[in-house]
């Protein structure tokens, strides 16, 4: 049998998702308070499988959501009572910083859900003028860049972030899934790594080192984090998908079509063909 050896490409992420946001119980209870909400999966693009005797065809493939849609669900906005503030508004001024900080910060968060990411970001920009260990508006500069598909610049801000508050598993994740985008599948596993050893029950970190893993055709490795993805968070499809194109990359058809089914059951898309190619 001639089995799938790269079958794992990521997305362009985070994430994105066939359902927006799904999170673990403890991810919710954990996560950070602004535009924080947590991919739970990394979605293959392009992914390729072949079966015996039969040309290649497309193996299981999730559709990627926007980061927009994926941020924009449970978000949180902080208020402040400042009165109007206007749009060229100097943060130089002598004002009260930390009110009109949360004015800006509430700016980018409404442009940022509004699909404006480039004036998003100046008004997270502003917010970093005023308070530069603002970690969260360094953060979501970052998701700003990620969302403009400017990895290496999402990158730079996402480290910042991480510098200010190296605790914060979410930026790891992040930095994980940008390096990965980036081919960087070394560097993706280092950040995933240190996501997990900030929070070792991470299922979304799990799930994101075990795609890198088996794009390095580790699929043993990538196995092991996708059975621990699905222990921390039983309804993962999208890990449920992934260790079944594992199985089958293995040559374990039964247990890649045992996934499979089990994640067309969870609510997983465009599982049918497959199911029906390779599991009769």
């Amino acid at each position: 049998m001639l089995m799938l050896r790269n079958s794992f490409l990521l997305i362009a992420a985070m994430l994105m998702f066939v359902s927006c946001g799904q999170e673990s119980k403890k991810d919710k209870e954990n996560k950070s308070e602004i535009l924080d909400k947590v991919p739970t999966e990394v979605i293959k693009e392009n992914q390729q499988a072949t079966s015996p005797a039969r040309e290649q065809k497309n193996s299981p493939v999730l559709r990627q959501k926007s980061q927009s849609q994926m941020t924009e669900q449970g978000m949180e906005v902080q208020t402040a009572d400042t009165g109007f503030m206007g749009p060229n508004t100097d943060p130089t001024q002598d004002l009260d910083v930390d009110k009109v900080a949360k004015v800006f910060f509430n700016r980018g968060i409404r442009e940022f859900k509004a699909g404006r990411y480039e004036q998003s970001m100046q008004e997270f920009k502003k917010v970093t003028q005023m308070k530069p260990d603002h970690s969260k508006a360094y953060y979501n500069i970052g998701l700003c860049q990620y969302e403009l598909k400017n990895y290496y610049r999402a990158i730079d801000d996402f480290k910042t972030a991480f510098d200010l508050n190296p605790k914060d598993s979410i930026v790891a994740l992040y930095l994980g899934i940008s390096y990965n985008l980036l081919q960087n599948r070394d560097k993706a596993i280092e950040y995933y790594n240190k996501a997990l050893e900030i929070k070792p029950d991470f299922a979304s970190a799990f799930y994101n080192r075990g795609t890198a893993l088996a794009q390095q055709n580790k699929f043993h490795d990538a196995l092991q984090d996708f059975n621990q993805a699905i222990e921390y968070q039983p309804d993962y499809k999208e890990a449920y998908v992934n260790r079944g194109n594992t199985y089958f990359s293995l040559g374990n058809r039964t247990a890649a079509c045992e996934d499979w089914k089990h994640a067309i059951e969870l609510g997983a898309e465009n599982m049918d063909q497959y199911v029906d190619e390779y599991c009769k």
